[in-house]
């Protein structure tokens, strides 16, 4: 396999941005407390919620407040 082949497949199991956020939520939301969250972004309450259970789609402003969070984290 070339070099380049496994950087493009690298890059399809990477998601950017929104994609990237809603993969952690998904990947965390049984450990994760949804609504203490809201709360401390200051996201409407019931809004991941709501994305995690009804697979509703979340504003570009709560995308960008759980990306901070999540960089912030690391």
């Amino acid at each position: 396999m070339e070099i380049s082949t496994v950087k493009i497949k690298l890059n399809i199991l990477r998601p950017k941005g929104r994609k990237k956020v809603e993969a952690w939520l998904i990947k965390n939301k049984k450990v994760l407390k949804v609504l203490s969250l809201e709360r401390e972004l200051g996201i409407q309450r019931g809004s991941i919620q709501k994305f995690l259970k009804y697979d509703r789609k979340l504003d570009d402003s709560i995308i960008k407040a759980l990306e901070e969070y999540i960089k912030g984290m690391c």
